[in-house]
């Protein structure tokens, strides 16, 4: 999937939906790091704005909140989002464990 560089996902997918218990439209409204557990927003935050910097950041672990549901231990990997010579915002995969 992809954030923006205001940190909101770009047409989230069923996918992501899924994992959340949330609508597609509902998920482009709500920042991405809102979607994890507190503890690991200000983490989260970090590494999407190193990766709008330029940088991949390590991977984390983080606990995906769910409507109605625990929240579900994640690995999220981002990276740059690279066209030309811009960035313009953040490649985000994220694994369920």
């Amino acid at each position: 999937m992809t954030i923006n560089p205001r940190g909101y996902p770009v047409e989230p997918g069923t996918a992501l939906a899924a994992m959340t218990g949330l609508t597609r439209d509902a998920l482009a409204m709500i920042r991405f790091v809102a979607l994890a557990e507190i503890g690991a927003r200000v983490a989260l935050g970090a590494a999407i704005e190193q990766a709008m910097a330029g940088t991949t950041p390590a991977p984390l672990h983080i606990g995906l909140l769910v409507n109605r549901a625990d929240p579900i231990a994640t690995r999220v990997g981002l990276a740059p989002l690279r066209i030309g010579a811009t960035i313009a915002g953040v490649t985000a995969v994220l694994v369920a464990l």
